[in-house]
């Protein structure tokens, strides 16, 4: 009723078979009001903002609006590239040094 479409169940492995015959669609484009100043290519990491058991995910700056940020990374399960888009509210976005990612 939402509208987020129809949901299919997936096994594990079908869902990495599909992340891995799939490209990247995510659109490259950062608000140019970012408060963090983030720009498409940066390299961030992407953890929670309370303590949890969830490790963060780095990458680089693929998409970031005031509501989401998506970056782009290698998956070691696929072999491939994969962009995870996440909330920018309850997440903490780290800029990182260039030998960092």
């Amino acid at each position: 009723a939402v509208g987020h479409g129809v949901s299919t169940a997936l096994s594990a492995e079908d869902a990495l078979e599909v992340a891995r015959s799939s490209e990247v669609a995510t659109e490259q484009q950062v608000a140019g009001n970012d408060p963090q100043g983030l720009v498409c290519g940066l390299k961030v990491s992407v953890c929670p903002d309370v303590p949890s058991n969830e490790q963060s995910v780095t990458g680089v700056v693929r998409m970031a609006d005031a509501g989401t940020i998506a970056i782009e990374r290698i998956s070691e399960e696929i072999s491939s590239t994969v962009c995870v888009h996440f909330p920018r509210t309850g997440y903490r976005v780290e800029v990182l040094d260039d030998g960092e990612a």
